[in-house]
Order: C-alpha cells, then structure tokens, then sequence
C-alpha cells in the first residue's frame, strides 16, 4: 500500500532529487521541492488546502503538516522542521530552525533568518519578523539572531540534504 495518495482529484507532486521516507505519509494537494527530505513517520495532509515545501527543507521524525480552509501551509527554501514539529496552516519563511515538539497553528508567520525553540507554541495569527529567537508557550521574541546563529541555520539545512542522498544511495 502506498504512503502517498490522492485526495479530492489532487495528487502529490514530488521533485525527483527529494528523499520521502517509506513511513511517512502524503496526501492530496502537496508539492514537495528539489533535495527537500521527508523522514520516518511524518505526515504532511494537504487536504482543504495546499500544501509546499521549497527546495533544501527538511521535514524530521513525527512531523505533521496541515492546512485549515482558510489557510495552506506553505514551508520555503532550507527550512529545519524539527522531531514531533506540528506546522498547522502557517507559513515558515526561508533558513528557519522549528525546534522539537514546536507548534506554529494557523496564519502564522515566521520571519526568514530566525530559530523557533523546542516545546514553543505560536499562536493563531503571530507573525515573528526576520532574525527571531522565538521561545516559550505561548511564543515570544527574545532577542534577535546574530550571523553565527544564520550560518548555523542554513549549514543544518545543507546537512539533510546531504545525508538524503546516503539514504537515496541505500
């Protein structure tokens, strides 16, 4: 039995160089980019809306991904989605970290260039600027990220994808 189906006449479209893990799960309207990886167990639903990923993301362990009827989820370029991640109908703009066990629920927008904390809880509708240190339940800026704290953002990014391809290679 296949891990990606259709939904509603809308059927999931892969790039060719992403890595999808055989546990996860992919269903109707999503587009998944170039050297994006899908690993064990996420779930990424875009059923009432769409859903996308841009190229270099990465979609960790237990991640799930929905949309709202008012809302896609949209994930852009070298985006980190941690273990257990919930991205519900929000939109995560480029070289962004999503800590473990983070929700972001939806119309929320996280800044390009910023780190979201584990266990952090975004509520409906917050939009974080660029360079955000997000933190707690709910989720506030802390302070904002240095050149060191991008660098490390985008080398994590690069990093997943270059451990797909030893899995592809598997």
């Amino acid at each position: 039995m296949s891990h990606i189906k259709s939904f509603k006449g809308k059927t999931p479209v892969i790039h060719p160089t992403a890595f999808i893990h055989e546990t996860a799960v992919i269903v109707g309207d999503v587009e998944i980019g170039e050297h994006v990886s899908v690993w064990p167990y996420a779930v990424i639903r875009g059923d009432n809306n769409f859903i996308k990923i841009k190229a270099y993301s990465n979609v960790q362990d237990h991640v799930m991904i929905h949309v709202s009827d008012e809302f896609p989820a949209i994930v852009d370029e070298y985006v980190t989605l941690g273990h257990r991640a919930i991205v519900h109908a929000c939109h995560i703009k480029h070289d962004v970290i999503v800590g473990m066990g983070a929700t972001i629920l939806d119309g929320a927008t996280i800044g390009e260039y910023s780190l979201v904390g584990a266990n952090a809880l975004v509520s409906p509708n917050k939009t974080f600027p660029e360079k955000s240190m997000i933190l707690g339940m709910p989720a506030t800026r802390t302070r904002e990220l240095n050149q060191k704290d991008i660098d490390t953002i985008h080398e994590n990014a690069l990093h997943y994808a270059r451990m797909k391809e030893h899995y592809r290679e598997d």
